[in-house]
């Protein structure tokens, strides 16, 4: 018996996309619970600054 026969009836979509999906469910929830806690302890969020206003020089 050839070891491809022994694959065939696996759910081959399951099997891998699976895996994946939750490899990027845990990326996310890492990702929120990295923002929370620097958002807790004060740290500044980061934005693009506004085209239309004037920006401020920096200061030396």
């Amino acid at each position: 018996m050839p070891i491809s026969d022994q694959f065939s009836g696996l759910p081959m979509d399951s099997l891998i996309s699976a895996p994946l999906n939750a490899a990027v469910k845990a990326q996310a929830e890492t990702a929120k619970a990295t923002f929370d806690f620097i958002s807790a302890v004060g740290a500044p969020t980061c934005t693009t600054p506004d085209p239309d206003k004037e920006q401020a020089p920096p200061e030396d």
